[in-house]
C-alpha cells in the first residue's frame, strides 16, 4: 500500500469517514447514540462513512475501480446524503447532544474532502465565462 498516492481530498473524506463512525456511538438525543435511535439511519450513515475509507484504501492499494464515474464522485453524492441525513434529523430532533453536531461535521468532512479529490484529480471545472467576441463581430469595435 502507498500512502504517497492517496490526495488530500481522499485523507480528509476516509479521516470524516472514520469520524463518521466513531461518532455514531456518542449521544445524539437524551443518552441514546444513533445506533440505539435509528433503525437504517445508522446503517446508511455507516456505510456513507465505509465507502469514503474504503475509496482511500483503493486508491492506496493501486487497486483500477472499472467505475463510469470518479470514485470521489460517488464518495461526494454520498457526503451529500449523510449531510442531508444529519441536517434533517438535526432539525427534527429535540434535546439534541454532542454526536449529532459531530456527526454533521463529519459527514461534511466527508463531502469536502470528495469534492477537493474531484479537483485535485482534475474533474472538469465549471464552465467559465466565454472570452471571445461572439461570431460576426469586430473585436477591435467599440
Amino acid at each position: 500500500m502507498d500512502r504517497s498516492r492517496v490526495t488530500t481530498g481522499e485523507a480528509i473524506a476516509a479521516i470524516s469517514g472514520v469520524a463518521l463512525i466513531v461518532f455514531l456511538f456518542v449521544s445524539w438525543f437524551d443518552s441514546l447514540s444513533a445506533w440505539e435511535t435509528f433503525d437504517v439511519v445508522d446503517v446508511i450513515l455507516a456505510a456513507i462513512a465505509l465507502l469514503a475509507v474504503l475509496a482511500a484504501l483503493a486508491t492506496m492499494a493501486q487497486m483500477a475501480l472499472d467505475l463510469p464515474v470518479p470514485t470521489a464522485r460517488i464518495v461526494q453524492i454520498a457526503g451529500w446524503t449523510a449531510v442531508v441525513i444529519t441536517v434533517v434529523f438535526l432539525l427534527e430532533g429535540t434535546e439534541r447532544k454532542i454526536g449529532i453536531w459531530l456527526a454533521l461535521a463529519a459527514s461534511i468532512g466527508i463531502l469536502y474532502g470528495a469534492s477537493r479529490a474531484l479537483t485535485e484529480a482534475g474533474a472538469p471545472a465549471p464552465r467559465t465565462r466565454r472570452t471571445a467576441p461572439p461570431p460576426g463581430r469586430d473585436p477591435g469595435a467599440p
